[in-house]
């Protein structure tokens, strides 16, 4: 089992007015799951974190499913703007589907205020020399199910690339496993 919700509360410490993270629950085909986002959330406080962190992990367990987190802290206000565009947008072309997927897909989307990557460490062999080689750009340090999610700033990717080549480098995606509920 992988909970790293107290983790998510010290990096995030307090969220800006009008900025928000995105947190998905996904049911992963190697976790035997249909590979889809089951549920997902925008979440613009630590007491709405706090709120949802129960509903979060009954899912997970119902759905056999992981809870991400896109750590990049973004704004409600562009979001918004992107909505909008993308809503008239559907509106003119007469397409009617399903915005709240819509929604999901824009907020994954959108650029963070503040950038982080997340360095995706599946061999425990080499965290240890990466965490010293990142440095001062280490954020946090997030234990996975086989290895850690080491949230950083910015650093020099091309550089450690050819020093890891296996180590995936994840930019404004769900790099981050918050919980999975299975023993």
């Amino acid at each position: 089992m992988v909970n790293n919700f107290n983790l998510i509360y010290k990096v995030l410490k307090e969220l800006p007015e009008c900025h928000f993270i995105h947190m998905q629950i996904v049911s992963r085909r190697k976790d035997g799951g249909d590979n889809k986002v089951k549920k997902y959330y925008i979440i613009t406080s630590l007491d709405e974190l706090e709120y949802l962190e129960e509903e979060m992990k009954v899912l997970s367990k119902l759905y056999n499913a992981r809870v991400y987190a896109n750590l990049g802290i973004k704004s409600l206000k562009d979001l918004n703007r992107m909505l909008m565009r993308s809503q008239t947008s559907y509106i003119l072309d007469e397409v009617y589907d399903n915005s709240s997927k819509r929604l999901n897909s824009l907020a994954g989307s959108l650029l963070p205020v503040k950038k982080t990557w997340v360095v995706d460490v599946d061999d425990p062999q080499h965290y240890q020399d990466i965490i010293r080689l990142l440095g001062d750009a280490v954020i946090e340090s997030f234990p996975t199910v086989s290895g850690y999610n080491i949230l950083t700033t910015k650093f020099n990717t091309m550089q450690f690339s050819l020093r890891y080549p296996e180590v995936d480098i994840h930019k404004n995606s769900m790099g981050v496993l918050v919980y999975y509920g299975k023993d």
